[in-house]
Parts: C-alpha cells; sequence; structure tokens
C-alpha cells in the first residue's frame, strides 16, 4: 500500500464491484450484493482486509 499509495477505500471498491458481478454466478461463495459501506464495515480480517473483502 505504501508503494503505491493505495488505500483502504481501494480495495473496498474492488470488492464491491466483483460482490456485484458475483450476484448472477449460482458458484459464487457469496451470492448476495453488499453496499460499499457494508464491505468497509465487516468484521476485519487482517487489515486492510475485512470479510467481505475475502
Amino acid at each position: 500500500m505504501e508503494k503505491y499509495g493505495s488505500k483502504p477505500e481501494h480495495f473496498a471498491k474492488i470488492a464491491w464491484k466483483n460482490h456485484k458481478h458475483s450476484v448472477n454466478n449460482p458458484y459464487s461463495q457469496f451470492q448476495d450484493e453488499y453496499t460499499l459501506e457494508q464491505i468497509q464495515n465487516s468484521p476485519m480480517i487482517h487489515y486492510p482486509l475485512t470479510k467481505l473483502q475475502c
């Protein structure tokens, strides 16, 4: 993150986009659509990743 100036919000936006696509995939781990806020506020697994980003 330091090398490229990435922020936790960038990772959350990637997860949000992926969750939008997973709604149409019957084999995806998470088949629900989540908001950006839900992704950012889900339980922290290891900084900066939350449960819904894994």
